[in-house]
């Protein structure tokens, strides 16, 4: 535990034959790209056109949700301590320490959101941290490498308050466990 949160970790100073960090972090850049990529494009436009005429049949009459000061105070004290902070350098200890009036101001703020139907740019803004797979094995491999996403904290807190009211229209069958 004690190596895991001090200790150091031992990072290899070269990926896939790249030496310089710029390098090194675009060769990351087209690897962890290549996973966000459709397997079929054919198959991808299909289900786009499926979502389209679904999106463009639904009407204004739908439930609204709103967000209370309540909510966004129970999901706040929700979120993970020690979690590592997005692009805006912020983290779950910075919101949970706040004052109050951030709970009313993040209310407001989401049920604008709600309303119009567009959330902020910097929500979709996150960060891509390469982990090795296994200690073990080639760490000058981009292969042995995964990518895991550092995002905002008030997207994530703006998620869950979503969450919170959605979950009853969400269902997942019982055998699933990750990715939901």
């Amino acid at each position: 535990m004690w190596r895991s949160k001090f200790g150091t970790t031992s990072r290899s100073s070269v990926i896939d034959g790249c030496c310089h960090q710029e390098n090194i972090a675009n060769t990351f850049a087209s690897v962890f790209q290549v996973a966000g990529q459709p397997n079929s494009q054919v198959r991808h436009e299909q289900l786009k056109l499926v979502f389209r005429s679904k999106f463009d049949s639904y009407t204004d009459n739908l439930y609204v949700m709103s967000c209370t000061v309540e909510l966004v105070d129970q999901c706040i004290m929700n979120l993970k301590r020690g979690k590592a902070a997005g692009h805006d350098e912020l983290t779950a200890e910075h919101v949970q320490n706040s004052h109050p009036l951030l709970m009313v101001l993040l209310s407001l703020l989401f049920n604008t959101i709600i309303l119009h139907g567009m959330v902020p740019d910097d929500f979709g803004k996150d960060i891509i941290v390469p982990l090795i797979k296994n200690n073990e094995g080639n760490k000058t491999s981009s292969d042995n490498y995964r990518g895991i996403t550092l995002s905002p904290v008030l997207s994530k807190l703006f998620e869950m308050i979503l969450l919170n009211d959605l979950q009853y229209y969400l269902v997942f069958h019982f055998l699933q466990f990750g990715f939901k």
